[in-house]
């Protein structure tokens, strides 16, 4: 689908069901890039935390208990080790970041078009 249509915006409600849904459990959100990895963590954060979207109301049993912005990590219901959701772009090293026991979310994987179409790059993901 062409830019502009909503399917990240879509990735993050769907992220945040299941955060709701598993709030024990990890989850991951990556992509190429820091600035769309910040979209998720304060896209989800908007979600949980906005009474429009009445997070508390349909998942009392997982309210906010943590955030760290600088990690882009957000816990639900406890604090654990591995967060209930972890957002990292794929070079800020995932290595024992988090587990991925509900979601691992990839979006954007590349840095733009050109390196999209080389076949070559796309086989090495």
């Amino acid at each position: 689908m062409p830019p502009g249509t909503g399917k990240s915006t879509l990735g993050i409600f769907y992220i945040t069901w299941l955060m709701g849904k598993e709030p024990l459990k990890p989850s991951l959100a990556t992509a190429y890039a820091d600035k769309l990895t910040r979209s998720f963590f304060d896209g989800a954060l908007q979600i949980i935390k906005d009474p429009e979207y009445k997070f508390s109301e349909v998942f009392p049993e997982s309210p906010l208990v943590a955030t760290n912005s600088k990690d882009e990590t957000i816990d639900l219901k406890q604090i654990k080790r591995f967060k209930t959701l972890t957002c990292r772009s794929i070079d800020s090293g995932l290595t024992g970041a988090t587990r991925c026991e509900v979601l691992a979310y990839a979006d954007d994987m590349v840095s733009g078009s050109e390196e999209a179409l080389n076949h070559e790059r796309m086989e090495i993901l």
